[in-house]
């Protein structure tokens, strides 16, 4: 089997709750590999719910962690509103209230900021 390549980045798009499948693709890659995300790429970014992905890999939490989350939380940040209805979506600025997710960062990140991140 070829060796994973030296230098790897990682680009997430949006989608809301379909995160949770590319946190399990992460998850997997992970065990198959026998390292972290944070550890195999240098360079994490994302758009929406890949910059949640991001920030969490970048934090150093594993995959299958990640996975975990949303399959916890998920439902309950990125619940169905008006927001999220034609032509309604396009119109404001985020599609889903920022209450549950912010009190679900403190909770798995504690008051960590993108500086931090970067630091780390």
């Amino acid at each position: 089997m070829k060796p994973f390549r030296k230098h790897a980045a990682l680009a997430i798009d949006g989608g809301g709750i379909r995160g949770t499948m590319v946190a399990k693709a992460l998850a997997v890659l992970e065990e198959a590999e026998g390292k972290s995300c944070r550890e195999m790429f240098q360079l994490t970014a994302g758009t929406s719910t890949g910059s949640i992905l991001s920030a969490t890999i970048a934090a150093g939490i594993p995959a299958a962690k990640i996975h975990e989350l949303y399959e916890d939380l998920g439902r309950n940040i990125f619940k169905k509103s008006w927001r999220c209805v034609f032509p309604f979506k396009y119109l404001v600025h985020y599609m889903y209230p920022s209450d549950y997710f912010q009190a679900a960062l403190r909770e798995h990140l504690g008051e960590m900021t993108m500086g931090d991140l970067w630091a780390a």
